[in-house]
């Protein structure tokens, strides 16, 4: 997403300290490779470390300056014919 190495974005997630930021790269490997279940409070510390929205982590960064969901409600009323 912000093309940073998993040892960088949870370097950066351990930095902002306090109860629930203490991610480790084992922690995100397996996230990202949905080998194991997410809680909301790690989305929550993943999106504070990267400085994004809960929008960028679902759907990704925007396309153009323009917003991914845009292309997705357009899929969804091509999908319904």
């Amino acid at each position: 997403m912000r093309e940073l190495s998993q040892e960088a974005t949870v370097a950066k997630i351990q930095c902002l300290g306090g109860e629930g930021y203490d991610m480790t790269v084992q922690m995100l490997k397996n996230i990202e490779s949905g080998r194991t279940k997410v809680y909301h409070w790690q989305i929550r510390c993943i999106r504070e470390g990267l400085r994004c929205t809960y929008e960028e982590i679902f759907l990704g960064p925007s396309v153009n300056g323009q917003d991914l969901t845009v292309f997705l409600k357009k899929e969804r009323r091509r999908n319904r014919r």
